[in-house]
């Protein structure tokens, strides 16, 4: 019995710790944000006030966009790559697959701020990329779009995706070291190809992992606050941009309109990963490896 029991309670300590100041956090925050009204008393006030906000539903959709885009881009980028160390490994060498999933892993070396700074170095009009696009007489001086600090938010998105598509296709590697080369020489057999077998034998895998790793990038880049602050504009803000700049303001009035923006984006995250999670898990019923509904059966 101990042995079974002795990872658990070795792990305790810091588990507690974690949940404690996690949910201590939350509750706090829950309980400073219904205090807006007399003291004492429990008041929705803020929730009132931010719900009839304009600028908190215009950084509300300005955030779920580049955050839903980031998630979408790094998923199927991470799948290509992914699909492309599938090959390498199966095809070419299994060393090499491993040397370029540890070399694409350097991204998550760099913390987000400083991920931040080099895009802003490398996009912004007059950063490095447009004066070598001018060097070599491929852009004018005034012509290189503007990727930083842009109202649609693409100097973010793509941050994003340059800091979490290494993560992704960490979370899915595994997956594909588990795959014996006995099953692509049996799909070759029967006559698939091997994109065909990464489809069909292969993706279906990959869906539980994928679905964990978009959830926890969707989550942390809705509620993220360095990289926005950087790369994004005046108006509309993000989410955690709004709300710091609310607690920061100088009034404590606005504090509970702070907390409460924070609040209601916790609650829309998990209402948003439910719905995903659903429709997905429905869309998976329907994928399944080596059945008959995708014409391939595992031998």
């Amino acid at each position: 019995m101990w042995p079974k029991i002795k990872p658990y309670i070795l792990i305790l300590p810091a588990l507690l710790t974690t949940i404690t100041l996690f949910l201590g956090g939350i509750f706090g925050g829950i309980i400073r944000s219904l205090s807006a009204g007399k003291p004492g008393e429990i008041s929705f006030y803020a929730y009132a006030q931010i719900f009839s906000s304009q600028d908190f539903w215009a950084s509300f959709l300005f955030t779920l966009r580049y955050a839903a885009l980031s998630v979408l881009i790094a998923s199927f980028l991470g799948l290509a790559i992914v699909f492309g160390l599938f090959y390498v490994r199966m095809e070419i060498n299994s060393r090499l697959s491993l040397f370029l999933q540890r070399l694409l892993q350097l991204p998550m070396l760099f913390p987000f701020l400083v991920a931040a700074y080099i895009i802003f170095i490398l996009l912004s009009p007059h950063g490095w990329l447009a004066r070598l696009l001018f060097k070599l007489n491929l852009a004018g001086e005034n012509s290189f779009p503007l990727l930083v600090n842009d109202p649609f938010g693409w100097g973010i998105i793509i941050a994003y995706v340059f800091k979490t598509c290494p993560f992704i296709i960490l979370m899915l590697y595994p997956v594909i070291l588990k795959i014996p080369k006995a099953w692509l020489e049996a799909g070759k057999v029967l006559g698939i190809s091997q994109a065909g077998f990464f489809r069909k034998a292969v993706f279906p895998l990959l869906i539980p992992p994928l679905k964990t790793a978009s959830f926890i990038v969707f989550a942390y880049t809705f509620l993220a606050f360095e990289i926005p602050y950087i790369l994004g504009i005046t108006y509309p803000k993000a989410i955690a941009v709004y709300a710091y700049q609310l607690y920061t303001s100088g009034s404590l009035s606005d504090r509970p309109l702070a907390l409460a923006i924070i609040i209601t984006s916790l609650l829309l995250i998990a209402m948003i990963s439910c719905l995903v999670h659903i429709i997905t898990r429905r869309w998976g019923k329907t994928i399944k490896p080596g059945g008959k509904e995708n014409g391939f059966q595992t031998v």
